[in-house]
């Protein structure tokens, strides 16, 4: 599994000209180099992120969105927090998944995050939000409890057999 910081989790795109390459020194190596007259298409879709079973937590479905967003003839889905709804589930060609997990409790647990993304079969998938007690608030000189990652070997073992890559990203600080 492939480690990913949280900081890379943002989409960027950076289109300078031929010229800038020399010039800029933020240029990054995969910035997007155009001469007059080509284009770069990209694509955001919203979908639909909610949930299905009421409890505290709860996310109704219009109020949240997920993500995808097409570059360079990539298709990269990020969820949001949400249940394996049929938009989710449904969601096709996609070859990243950024992918919610034990969100809410009881909600979106291993096996029903196995299930959802063995219908979409991504090439990759990042999960995250997948420690509901590291995100609880911490009374005043508490301690925050180590990060979980309850389900992530369950997770990455059931869609390593189905061919689905599962990489890892220090979404938590130690």
């Amino acid at each position: 599994m492939k480690a990913l910081t949280p900081a890379l989790f943002a989409i960027t795109l950076v289109a300078a000209p031929a010229s800038a390459q020399t010039r800029i020194q933020i240029m990054p190596p995969d910035g997007i180099v155009m001469a007059v007259g080509q284009r770069f298409d990209l694509r955001v879709e919203a979908t639909a992120a909610y949930d299905i079973k009421p409890g505290d937590p709860f996310h109704p479905k219009g109020e949240a969105n997920g993500y995808i967003v097409t570059i360079g003839g990539k298709r990269i889905y990020i969820v949001g927090v949400t249940e394996c709804v049929p938009e989710v589930r449904g969601a096709k060609n996609i070859d990243v998944a950024f992918f919610p997990m034990n969100v809410p409790l009881e909600r979106m647990e291993p096996a029903a995050a196995i299930d959802c993304l063995s219908a979409m079969k991504p090439k990759v998938v990042y999960p995250y939000h997948y420690d509901q007690e590291w995100v609880r608030p911490v009374a005043a000189g508490g301690r925050r409890p180590e990060p979980s990652t309850r389900g992530l070997k369950e997770l990455s073992d059931a869609l390593s057999r189905q061919k689905i890559e599962v990489r890892l990203a220090t979404w938590y600080p130690k």
